[in-house]
Protein backbone atom coordinates (compact mmCIF):
# COMPACT_ATOMS: atom_id res chain seq x y z
CA UNK A 1 0.00 0.00 0.00
CA UNK A 2 2.66 2.45 0.75
CA UNK A 3 4.59 1.82 -2.31
CA UNK A 4 1.44 2.34 -4.41
CA UNK A 5 1.11 5.87 -2.02
CA UNK A 6 4.90 6.58 -3.11
CA UNK A 7 4.22 5.33 -7.39
CA UNK A 8 1.17 7.81 -7.65
CA UNK A 9 2.66 10.64 -5.80
CA UNK A 10 5.43 10.23 -8.14
CA UNK A 11 3.34 9.65 -11.34
CA UNK A 12 1.17 13.55 -10.28
CA UNK A 13 4.57 15.18 -9.56
CA UNK A 14 5.53 13.81 -12.64
CA UNK A 15 2.17 14.81 -14.81
CA UNK A 16 2.53 18.31 -13.19
CA UNK A 17 6.04 18.80 -14.49
CA UNK A 18 5.43 17.38 -17.83
CA UNK A 19 2.04 19.70 -17.54
CA UNK A 20 4.10 23.15 -17.35
CA UNK A 21 7.01 21.83 -19.61
CA UNK A 22 5.05 20.63 -22.41
CA UNK A 23 5.13 22.36 -26.15
CA UNK A 24 3.43 20.39 -28.03
CA UNK A 25 -6.60 10.38 -34.05
CA UNK A 26 -8.45 11.83 -30.73
CA UNK A 27 -8.51 8.95 -27.70
CA UNK A 28 -11.81 9.30 -26.26
CA UNK A 29 -13.36 7.06 -23.33
CA UNK A 30 -16.27 5.75 -21.70
CA UNK A 31 -17.22 3.52 -18.53
CA UNK A 32 -17.54 0.38 -19.62
CA UNK A 33 -21.51 1.17 -18.80
CA UNK A 34 -22.06 2.79 -22.24
CA UNK A 35 -20.75 4.02 -25.93
CA UNK A 36 -17.68 6.38 -25.66
CA UNK A 37 -18.47 9.89 -25.51
CA UNK A 38 -17.94 12.24 -28.74
CA UNK A 39 -15.16 14.26 -28.94
CA UNK A 40 -16.10 18.36 -29.01
CA UNK A 41 -12.62 19.78 -28.20
CA UNK A 42 -10.31 17.33 -30.30
CA UNK A 43 -9.15 15.76 -27.23
CA UNK A 44 -10.23 12.86 -24.90
CA UNK A 45 -13.74 13.37 -23.05
CA UNK A 46 -15.10 10.33 -20.33
CA UNK A 47 -18.74 10.28 -19.82
CA UNK A 48 -18.25 9.87 -15.74
CA UNK A 49 -21.68 9.61 -13.76
CA UNK A 50 -23.13 11.56 -16.30
CA UNK A 51 -21.14 14.18 -16.32
CA UNK A 52 -18.77 15.10 -19.70
CA UNK A 53 -15.24 14.83 -18.23
CA UNK A 54 -12.32 16.82 -21.06
CA UNK A 55 -9.37 17.91 -20.07
CA UNK A 56 -8.96 21.99 -21.02
CA UNK A 57 -12.46 22.57 -20.24
CA UNK A 58 -14.23 23.76 -17.17
CA UNK A 59 -14.78 21.78 -14.02
CA UNK A 60 -17.49 22.59 -10.96
CA UNK A 61 -17.65 19.67 -8.38
CA UNK A 62 -21.15 20.29 -7.53
CA UNK A 63 -21.89 18.23 -10.87
CA UNK A 64 -21.60 15.39 -8.36
CA UNK A 65 -24.20 16.47 -6.14
CA UNK A 66 -24.70 12.57 -5.11
CA UNK A 67 -20.71 12.42 -4.39
CA UNK A 68 -18.49 13.57 -2.37
CA UNK A 69 -14.84 13.14 -3.85
CA UNK A 70 -11.67 13.17 -1.37
CA UNK A 71 -10.30 16.34 -2.10
CA UNK A 72 -6.12 17.10 -2.13
CA UNK A 73 -4.80 20.34 -2.56
CA UNK A 74 -1.45 20.90 -3.83
CA UNK A 75 0.88 22.97 -4.65
CA UNK A 76 2.41 22.85 -8.08
CA UNK A 77 5.56 24.98 -9.69
CA UNK A 78 3.33 24.63 -13.35
CA UNK A 79 0.90 26.77 -11.46
CA UNK A 80 2.23 28.78 -8.92
CA UNK A 81 -0.31 30.98 -7.90
CA UNK A 82 -2.88 28.54 -7.40
CA UNK A 83 -2.72 24.59 -6.02
CA UNK A 84 -3.48 21.66 -8.07
CA UNK A 85 -7.32 20.75 -6.93
CA UNK A 86 -7.37 16.55 -7.37
CA UNK A 87 -10.60 15.06 -6.78
CA UNK A 88 -10.30 11.46 -6.00
CA UNK A 89 -13.40 9.43 -6.90
CA UNK A 90 -14.22 6.39 -5.26
CA UNK A 91 -10.26 5.65 -5.68
CA UNK A 92 -11.47 4.85 -9.29
CA UNK A 93 -10.62 8.37 -10.99
CA UNK A 94 -9.08 11.18 -10.08
CA UNK A 95 -9.56 14.72 -11.64
CA UNK A 96 -7.11 17.57 -11.52
CA UNK A 97 -8.15 20.74 -11.76
CA UNK A 98 -6.37 24.21 -11.61
CA UNK A 99 -7.56 27.49 -11.86
CA UNK A 100 -7.62 29.66 -15.12
CA UNK A 101 -8.77 32.96 -15.47
CA UNK A 102 -10.80 32.43 -13.15
CA UNK A 103 -12.53 29.06 -13.92
CA UNK A 104 -11.49 25.56 -12.31
CA UNK A 105 -10.08 23.51 -15.25
CA UNK A 106 -9.11 19.93 -15.57
CA UNK A 107 -5.56 19.41 -16.52
CA UNK A 108 -5.89 15.65 -16.01
CA UNK A 109 -7.28 12.62 -15.26
CA UNK A 110 -6.50 9.59 -13.83
CA UNK A 111 -8.48 6.05 -14.17
CA UNK A 112 -7.65 3.93 -11.91
CA UNK A 113 -10.83 1.89 -12.61
CA UNK A 114 -10.75 -1.19 -14.26
CA UNK A 115 -14.86 0.06 -15.23
CA UNK A 116 -13.07 2.81 -17.54
CA UNK A 117 -11.82 2.24 -21.00
CA UNK A 118 -10.08 4.62 -23.57
CA UNK A 119 -12.35 4.40 -26.70
CA UNK A 120 -9.88 2.08 -28.62
CA UNK A 121 -10.60 -0.66 -25.72
CA UNK A 122 -7.23 -0.36 -23.32
CA UNK A 123 -8.61 -0.40 -19.53
CA UNK A 124 -6.64 -1.42 -16.08
CA UNK A 125 -5.74 -4.51 -16.08
CA UNK A 126 -5.16 -5.49 -19.81
CA UNK A 127 -1.98 -6.73 -20.98
CA UNK A 128 0.49 -4.35 -22.59
CA UNK A 129 0.03 -6.23 -25.87
CA UNK A 130 -3.17 -4.84 -25.88
CA UNK A 131 -2.34 -0.98 -26.03
CA UNK A 132 0.45 -1.93 -29.02
CA UNK A 133 -2.39 -3.68 -30.67
CA UNK A 134 -5.06 -0.68 -30.79
CA UNK A 135 -2.18 2.38 -30.13
CA UNK A 136 0.55 0.88 -32.07
CA UNK A 137 4.55 1.03 -31.39
CA UNK A 138 5.05 4.77 -32.26
CA UNK A 139 4.77 5.71 -28.27
CA UNK A 140 6.96 8.12 -26.28
CA UNK A 141 8.70 5.69 -23.85
CA UNK A 142 9.71 6.60 -20.11
CA UNK A 143 8.09 5.58 -16.80
CA UNK A 144 4.90 5.35 -19.05
CA UNK A 145 3.84 4.32 -22.72
CA UNK A 146 2.51 7.98 -24.26
CA UNK A 147 0.71 8.90 -27.21
CA UNK A 148 -0.25 12.66 -28.22
CA UNK A 149 -3.18 13.62 -30.09
CA UNK A 150 -3.45 17.16 -30.54
CA UNK A 151 -3.68 18.65 -27.49
CA UNK A 152 -4.32 15.35 -25.21
CA UNK A 153 -1.60 12.99 -23.95
CA UNK A 154 -2.46 9.63 -23.45
CA UNK A 155 -0.13 7.09 -21.02
CA UNK A 156 -0.50 4.33 -19.62
CA UNK A 157 1.15 3.21 -16.98
CA UNK A 158 2.25 -0.40 -16.94
CA UNK A 159 3.69 -2.50 -14.51
CA UNK A 160 5.04 -6.42 -15.18
CA UNK A 161 3.48 -6.21 -18.52
CA UNK A 162 0.08 -5.00 -17.24
CA UNK A 163 -1.56 -1.91 -17.37
CA UNK A 164 -2.25 -0.42 -14.13
CA UNK A 165 -3.42 3.26 -14.89
CA UNK A 166 -4.13 5.56 -17.38
CA UNK A 167 -3.94 9.33 -17.69
CA UNK A 168 -4.99 11.70 -19.73
CA UNK A 169 -4.43 15.39 -19.55
CA UNK A 170 -4.14 18.95 -22.09
CA UNK A 171 -0.49 19.48 -23.00
CA UNK A 172 0.54 22.97 -23.28
CA UNK A 173 -1.85 24.43 -20.61
CA UNK A 174 -1.14 27.77 -20.42
CA UNK A 175 -1.63 29.74 -17.00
Amino acid sequence: MKKTLILLAFLLAAALFLVGCSDSDDPQASNGNGPPSQSTNDGFELLFRGVNISPGQPFDVNDFSDDEPTVNSIPSSAFPDDPVNVYIFDGELEISAVTLGGVETIYMVHVLGESFSTTRGVSVGDDVSRILELYGDDYENGIRMSYIFGDVDVSFLVIDGTVRSIEYWTVGLVY
